[in-house]
C-alpha cells in the first residue's frame, strides 16, 4: 500500500494532508524519515511513525454528520476561548475522524466526518465536482439579472466562481432574499464572497446536502453515524466503491 493512502486510511488527514506530512519529513518507515509519497508500506510489517509516534490502522472505518451549530469552529486547535466542532463529537471518537471540509464559525448545517482519508480526499477535491448544497439569506432584493450572474460566473480575487444552481426561496422581500445555491467547489467563504461581490452580503448561511447525503431533521448541534444506505451513495458519488447498501444500520 502506498504511505499516503496507508496514512489517510488511519485517519490522519486528507490525502492532501497527509501528502504535506510526508513532504514535510514528518514521517518515518521503520526508523527512516521519508519524503516519497509513492513509498510502499505492508502495515503487517512495517512500522510506520508521525512526529515519533506509531502509527496504526483503524480499527473501524467511521462516517458521520453533524448538524454545527453557530459560533464553533472547524478546527481541533486554536484559542481556548472559540468553541470547536470536536468537542460535540463523542469523546471516544473525536480523535480518530477528521471533518471533511469546512464551515466557518458563523456558518451552520452539515459537516461530515470521517477516518476514510479516500473518500475525504475525493469530496473536498474539486476535480470530483461533489455538490454542495446551501440555503443563504442575503441583504437586499435578488433580481432575475443578478441570479444570471451567479450561473455565469464571478470574478474573484483567486479567480472565477461559478454557481451549479441558484434560485430565489419564497418568500422574498425588498430587504433580504433567501436563496438556494448549488456549488460544485469549496474555496474558503466561496460562497460568501460571491454573494459579497454580487452586491449581497450573507446574514446566513447553512449547508442542508453533501451529494446525495442531506442534513434532513437532525437538531442543531446534534451528531449521528451516517447509514450504510448514505456511504455508498456518498461514495458512488466520487468514484469509489462500496459495499451493497441495506435499508438501514451502522457503518
Amino acid at each position: 500500500m502506498r504511505l499516503n493512502r496507508f496514512l489517510a486510511a488511519a485517519g490522519l488527514g486528507s490525502r492532501r494532508a497527509v501528502e504535506q506530512m510526508i513532504r514535510d519529513g514528518r514521517v518515518a518507515v521503520n526508523g527512516q524519515t521519508v519524503t516519497q509519497l509513492a513509498t510502499q508500506v505492508d502495515e503487517r510489517r512495517d512500522r510506520v511513525e508521525l512526529d515519533g509516534r506509531p502509527v496504526r490502522p483503524a480499527a473501524q472505518t467511521l462516517y458521520l454528520m453533524l448538524n454545527k451549530p453557530r459560533g464553533y469552529d472547524v478546527t481541533r486547535g486554536g484559542r481556548h476561548h472559540h468553541r470547536r466542532v470536536y468537542d460535540l463529537l463523542p469523546r471516544e471518537i473525536h480523535p480518530s475522524v477528521q471533518a471533511v471540509g469546512r464551515l466557518d464559525r458563523n456558518s451552520t448545517g452539515l459537516l461530515l466526518f470521517t477516518n476514510d482519508g479516500d473518500l475525504n480526499f475525493r469530496l473536498t477535491h474539486p476535480r470530483h465536482g461533489c455538490h454542495k448544497h446551501y440555503e443563504v439569506l442575503v441583504e437586499g432584493a435578488v433580481d432575475d439579472e443578478t441570479l444570471e450572474i451567479f450561473r455565469e460566473g464571478i470574478r474573484l480575487e483567486d479567480g472565477p466562481a461559478q454557481a451549479v444552481e441558484v434560485a430565489r426561496l419564497e418568500p422574498t422581500g425588498p430587504e433580504t432574499t433567501r436563496l438556494r445555491i448549488v456549488m460544485a467547489e469549496g474555496r474558503k467563504h466561496i460562497v460568501r464572497r460571491m454573494c459579497e461581490a454580487a452586491g449581497h452580503p450573507v446574514l446566513e448561511l447553512d449547508r442542508t446536502a453533501v451529494g446525495p447525503v442531506r442534513l434532513g431533521d437532525l437538531a442543531r448541534g446534534k451528531v449521528r453515524p451516517l447509514t450504510r444506505r448514505e456511504v455508498a451513495a456518498l461514495k458512488r458519488s466520487v468514484g469509489l466503491t462500496a459495499d451493497p447498501p441495506t435499508r438501514s444500520g451502522r457503518p
